[in-house]
């Protein structure tokens, strides 16, 4: 049986610790699980630790004082879990702090779970008081609710090579035999990866728990000191070998080029700081390790980070380039570019291009490190430096350009000082070349086609994107679909025709990078798109193509191409497949469609409410809604197909409920394949109408990256907006009708009003009926930024890139695209604890659930805490935006449109 009230045995090692250890063992009294004992291992440290660990040991009998020789932190951890009798083992700095329930965290969690290792959020703690997560920690395994996990499925976790914040089951230790190394700094990282790779299982809670105190005091503050980089290379070996020996191919890659490469790249960046050349050798020797165990993925690798890597197995930061007074891989956002260029410019002159490795170094460094900060106007004396990049591009061979992904800086040119120059030389240069075939044009929008060729990076799948950029260098983006046959990669996108805007002046087609997910890399212009391009053909099609063609037809309705991007992100996929998608918002057009007997295809059915509100009365509505089902009965007995998709349970606030009700019952009844958003839809409808599970088909909500454009900075859009730089904000966005509980989230304002306020965002064109609420909203003392009426595209971006968290106070809510939003723009979130919801999403770290029973007092508890502000919370938002690409729901929605071609007769 297990035990009911668990002894932990915390490990503390002692050394040069008199000022913090007091803090760290009253941070154990505080615990309030009780049932603890702490052993301090004072390591033969030279100030009067030891004094204090006695003291406090006086203080309270739980607390085991052991005086030893210094041997380092490795034997003296060691020791602790000799000397401990507990049946949990915790690891704790005796320069860091718990949080009052962290032991009572981690127990109940594994208590739960069962698992072996149980780890909780710790927290970087600067001197001016300043909190952070710390950064071994920011990886999607801690962005989720608490979850149990084993290790291969969720590699991430490898990442947190720390042994503080984790709970080990003393039993783990008795069956690995696992020890810390002795002698050595890093000594972590083995210890971490050997009980990572054994543990049964392990479990995350994402509450923080740990305060990591920064100061420069201790080991981790100079990665570069000899003595802490030799140790810290030796281990990186070892851990290397050891997850490799696995044979897992999944935890090896992720292990090495993303958990180990990613410290590797810090240190290859200030490589000129490392003063032994033994120590710089032995940075070359990881990167001969690295590539052998990342194999062909390191060609996936960013750019930087590729040639990165190339440069020091091939020796040369060692060997030609010893001399240089900054590391050519240095960071161009750091405060002196100017330095980074200047060597980048040496170290590209001092390559062999003969060698295609080299020069394949060189041209990456003239993009990247030389071109790319003077294009954003950061380097100065910019003249000499593009000449000497002008001679040195004109060296490397022509082939060379078209491995090269080129800066996403060309394709967004946001930099007001932007150097033209710069820019002409970089698009002067061949990238990875997508050819660009045919340009149609339609009554819906533009669609533009092409290849891309296949390569080492042909594995990504859904990261494409066309981006425009105007006249005043704004970006838009739309994405794109990515089809494969035998010889080539087909691209399409169909580019939405603007109501009323200025033509872009250029388009690019651009793809994300694996291991930099918010890299955009150039494949080619897009320039001109109406001039000099083969067109679609217009001769006559033969029959047999003209009854595919109308085979490949749904008819949409409603057909809200320009006001709602739902529908392109949707169709985009199945443009590529040359499918046509005419439509009507009338509904005596779409009678007409469905009465006609010649027209063919799929009919589609999306929102209902045109169909039930646009009526003088209920008896007209009534008579409309039975002519429909009629007439589409019809038209299936003639072979059409109909697919209806459930967006609302029912419309919002109608005006003729019984008749919408009637509707969604018939359509349900009359539908050969319906459409749901999410899991959940079936059980919100049960009561009101039965979704039939056989005609249920998934194909969930995207998000809407690359529709909107890209995220801006807070200051940047606060300052669009009017909003306060320093206000926690709060976004209501979309059109301000009753149901949607605008009252109950100003009334949860005006009560944070004094103790903790926030700011109102509201963007949206408001109902008539919302006149007296929001008359009341913007005359009281609640600060309010606001746009109330129709929110342009160009303008979205800016108000989820002002907000800190959106709120849908709905009373209810089945599917919502201001949700979707959120996660794409990276914000926090906060819905109703509908039961179907928290079905859904119950499990995402981004989202909070108010309680609409007292759904004011709720909504203020919630954004009364911090949650929402911390990295790992957006993140998690990011990663879920990232998770639910439009593409990806394009492809679903074109296997769904095939399936629905085998059912007609």
């Amino acid at each position: 049986m297990p035990i009911s009230n668990p002894m932990v045995s915390v490990i503390v090692p002692v050394y040069n610790a008199e000022q913090w250890l007091e803090a760290a063992c009253k941070s154990l009294i505080s615990q309030s699980y009780a049932n603890w004992e702490a052993v301090l291992v004072v390591d033969g440290s030279p100030d009067d630790s030891i004094t204090v660990a006695r003291d406090m040991a006086g203080l309270d009998k739980r607390f085991l004082v052991i005086d030893r020789e210094n041997g380092g932190i490795g034997a003296a951890r060691n020791t602790g879990v000799d000397a401990a009798s507990g049946d949990y083992i915790f690891f704790l700095d005796s320069d860091d702090e718990l949080y009052p329930n962290a032991l009572a965290t981690l127990m109940a969690a594994s208590r739960r779970s069962g698992a072996e290792i149980t780890a909780g959020l710790g927290q970087d703690l600067f001197p001016d008081g300043r909190r952070k997560t710390y950064w071994t920690q920011r990886s999607e395994a801690f962005a989720r609710h608490p979850t149990t996990y084993q290790l291969r499925e969720m590699p991430s976790i490898l990442d947190d090579h720390v042994v503080w914040a984790k709970l080990y089951d003393r039993s783990l230790f008795q069956r690995t035999g696992v020890r810390f190394p002795e002698g050595v700094h890093c000594e972590d990282i083995i210890f971490a990866l050997t009980c990572q790779l054994a543990a049964n299982k392990i479990a995350i809670t994402n509450e923080p728990i740990y305060l990591h105190r920064r100061h420069g005091l201790a080991v981790s503050a100079d990665y570069l000191r000899a003595k802490t980089l030799d140790d810290w290379i030796v281990q990186c070996g070892r851990t290397i070998d050891l997850v490799s020996s696995t044979g897992d191919e999944l935890l090896t890659l992720h292990y090495a080029l993303n958990h180990t490469m990613r410290q590797w790249l810090t240190r290859a960046s200030t490589y000129h700081l490392i003063a032994d050349r033994e120590s710089l050798r032995g940075l070359e020797l990881l990167a001969e390790r690295l590539t052998l165990a990342g194999g062909s993925s390191t060609e996936e690798l960013d750019p930087v980070a590729r040639a990165s890597l190339l440069s020091f197995t091939r020796g040369l930061p060692s060997g030609s380039w010893s001399s240089l007074k900054a590391s050519p891989w240095g960071d161009i956002n750091g405060t002196d570019p100017t330095l980074v260029v200047e060597s980048a410019l040496l170290a590209a002159e001092r390559l062999n291009l003969a060698n295609s490795d080299e020069a394949y170094i060189c041209a990456v460094l003239l993009t990247w490190q030389v071109l790319a900060p003077i294009e954003g106007g950061r380097v100065s004396d910019a003249d000499s430096y593009l000449a000497r990049a002008q001679n040195a591009i004109e060296s490397v061979p022509g082939p060379i350009w078209e491995e090269v992904e080129l800066p996403a800086s060309i394709v967004r040119q946001r930099a007001r000082r932007s150097n033209e120059r710069a820019t002409h030389l970089l698009k002067s240069l061949t990238s990875k070349a997508a050819a660009l075939t045919h340009v149609n044009d339609t009554a819906t929008g533009r669609t533009i086609s092409g290849t891309l060729p296949h390569g080492p990076t042909s594995w990504r799948r859904n990261d494409y994107r066309a981006v425009a950029i105007d006249a005043d260098n704004h970006s838009t983006e739309i994405p794109v679909a990515v089809l494969d046959s035998r010889a080539d990669r087909h691209w399409q996108a169909t580019i939405p025709l603007p109501a009323s805007a200025a033509a872009p002046v250029s388009w690019s087609l651009v793809q994300t990078s694996r291991y930099a997910p918010d890299l955009l890399l150039r494949l080619g212009d897009v320039d001109q798109l109406s001039k000099g391009l083969s067109r679609i053909s217009s001769s006559k099609p033969s029959k047999r193509e003209a009854e595919d063609k109308k085979a490949r037809r749904a008819f949409t309705f409603p057909r809200w191409y320009n006001e709602n991007p739902y529908l392109v992100m949707l169709h985009t996929d199945a443009f590529a497949s040359m499918w046509s998608f005419p439509g009507t918002s009338d509904p005596h057009a779409l009678l007409h469609e469905i009465s006609d007997r010649s027209a063919k295809g799929i009919l589609h059915i999306h929102w209902t409410s045109p169909l039930t509100e646009k009526w003088p009365n209920e008896e007209e509505a009534s008579r409309y809604v039975d002519r429909l089902i009629m007439k589409l009965i019809d038209a299936r007995s003639r072979g059409r197909t109909v697919i209806w998709t459930v967006h609302n349970a029912l419309p919002h606030d109608s005006q003729y409920p019984s008749v919408a009700l009637r509707l969604h019952r018939r359509l349900a009844e009359v539908a050969d394949l319906i459409h749901v958003l999410s899991p959940s839809t079936p059980m919100a409808t049960e009561g009101q109408y039965h979704l039939p599970e056989e005609k249920v088909r998934l194909i969930e909500h995207s998000s809407y990256s690359g529709i909107y454009g890209s995220r801006l900075s807070s200051t940047e859009a606060r300052a669009s907006i009017g909003a306060d730089p320093s206000s926690r904000t709060v976004l209501f966005f979309g059109q301000l009708r009753p149901y949607k509980g605008l009252h109950q989230l100003f009334n949860a304002a005006i009560s944070l009003q004094e103790s903790n306020p926030i700011e109102l965002l509201l963007a949206g064109k408001p109902a008539p009926e919302m006149s007296s609420e929001l008359e009341r909203i913007l005359s009281s003392d609640v600060r309010v930024a606001s746009n109330l009426g129709f929110v342009s595209e160009a303008d979205v971006a800016t108000w989820f890139s002002a907000a800190n968290v959106v709120v849908l106070p709905y009373r209810k809510v089945l599917n919502s695209g201001s949700m979707m939003l959120a996660a794409t723009f990276g914000v926090p979130l906060v819905l109703p604890a509908d039961e179907l919801l928290l079905a859904d999403y119950g499990d995402e770290a981004w989202i909070r659930f108010f309680d609409p029973s007292r759904a004011a007092e709720s909504i203020a508890e919630i954004l009364d805490g911090d949650w929402y502000l911390q990295s790992g919370t957006i993140e998690a938002a990011m990663r879920f935006a990232r998770e639910r690409s439009p593409v990806s729901m394009g492809r679903q929605y074109t296997e769904l449109l095939r399936e629905a071609t085998t059912l007609a007769p």
